[in-house]
């Protein structure tokens, strides 16, 4: 009876000793991913900060005139 209870306990022990692998694992890829989309996105801020600074795209630039706004101001009436 006790070589039983030794044999589950070891084997309860081996699960949740592989339950915690993988949930190990789990978290190291998912820091892993999370580092990997920080860098991308500090890389594409850096390229629109450079370009900004350049004066390329995004930048401010004349208003696109759609035509419907007023070409003079309201007559005070």
């Amino acid at each position: 009876m006790l070589l039983r209870c030794a044999f589950q306990a070891s084997a309860m022990a081996a699960a949740i000793g592989g339950l915690a692998f993988t949930a190990g694992v789990g978290f190291g890829v998912a820091a892993v991913g999370a580092a990997c989309l920080l860098r991308r996105g500090m890389r594409s801020r850096a390229a629109w900060q450079e370009d900004r600074l350049a004066g390329g795209a995004g930048t401010p630039e004349e208003p696109i005139l759609t035509g419907q706004e007023p070409s003079s101001p309201a007559m005070p009436g």
